[in-house]
């Protein structure tokens, strides 16, 4: 009995975690669209998995965390 509520419980939290489509990381800045990230080490929302971000960067980009395959996008915010 104990086993079946681990496991439906270990269920229903993938299906919790299926429902978020994807994260949008805020990058404010001063420059013009693409920027390009060098070196960030970003955490996975989802599993806390570390994602090193180090590409140009732009509101159609986004990074695929290798542990969950949760998906985090960019969203360029001018100030």
């Amino acid at each position: 009995m104990i086993l079946y509520m681990i496991i439906y419980g270990l269920a229903n939290l993938k299906h919790s975690i299926n429902m978020i489509e994807y994260s949008i990381l805020e990058i404010p800045t001063v420059l013009n669209p693409p920027i390009k990230i060098i070196d960030v080490i970003y955490s996975c929302p989802v599993c806390d998995y570390e994602i090193e971000i180090d590409m140009f960067v732009d509101d159609n980009s986004f990074v695929k965390c290798n542990g969950c395959d949760h998906i985090t996008k960019f969203k360029i915010k001018r100030i």
